[in-house]
């Protein structure tokens, strides 16, 4: 039943949105001393913990909560383990704000992903000017001349690994709107987890290569990227 936003969803949609931007900003921190394995393994560890913290509180146990644990792998994979190690990945090559504005096409993907698998989501006219004007802009922003001329540059595959994460967001956006709605709190507590024991093996074998002590800056930077996941979980995981 379709409702009236109200003044509080307006915040709760700001917030999100500073989280999101945020985020880009954080991992460029993070990156002065970490690797992209240890940063995407460390937030989703502690976001972990946060979320088991919060479930039980609500009176909720693990396994009672979720069965269809192949949903919760797939969601773990599609809206935390790829796009996170992606985006991490890509910004070691490009800056926070090409990587914020690429990532913001994830609403093109899902647009056009909606369009043949949610009935209720077709194309109209309103929706194919959207998207046109959203492809362009991001053709503008790579810049055919890039493409032309850089075909093997990181820089360049740094920007279509972000569109990839942004496609990942997408198709999870997708999936999580076709299956069964469960508990909020457990579904985004169960993909973090799978997600951070999915993630952990290769963060052990990149931490253990840390010659000098990480900076008190990178630090917090994954600490407060933490809540980010939580604000991406929330976004992705359930409707």
């Amino acid at each position: 039943m379709h409702q009236t936003p109200r003044l509080v969803d307006w915040l709760y949609l700001l917030a999100l949105t500073g989280f999101w931007g945020t985020a880009f900003l954080l991992n460029e921190l993070a990156l002065h001393s970490f690797t992209p394995a240890v940063i995407v393994s460390g937030r989703l560890a502690i976001a972990a913990l946060l979320l088991l913290v919060l479930l039980r509180r609500s009176g909720l146990t693990l396994l009672k909560t979720e069965r269809n644990w192949f949903s919760i792998l797939i969601m773990a994979l599609l809206g935390t383990i790829l796009p996170f190690h992606l985006t991490v990945w890509a910004q070691q090559h490009i800056d926070s704000a090409l990587t914020g504005i690429l990532i913001a096409v994830t609403p093109l993907f899902v647009l056009s992903l909606a369009h043949f698998f949610m009935p209720r989501e077709r194309f109209s006219a309103f929706r194919v000017a959207g998207f046109l004007f959203g492809f362009i802009g991001v053709l503008c922003i790579i810049g055919p001349e890039s493409i032309r001329l850089m075909s093997d540059s990181l820089e360049l595959w740094s920007m279509f690994a972000v569109l990839g994460a942004a496609l990942s967001y997408a198709v999870n956006s997708i999936y999580t709107g076709c299956i069964q709605p469960g508990n909020p709190t457990a579904r985004a507590t169960h993909v973090t987890i799978l997600g951070s024991v999915i993630a952990l093996p290769t963060a052990v074998g990149d931490f253990s290569t840390i010659t000098l002590p990480p900076t008190g800056m990178a630090v917090i930077a994954i600490i407060i990227l933490d809540y980010c996941v939580l604000d991406w979980q929330a976004s992705y995981t359930f409707e």
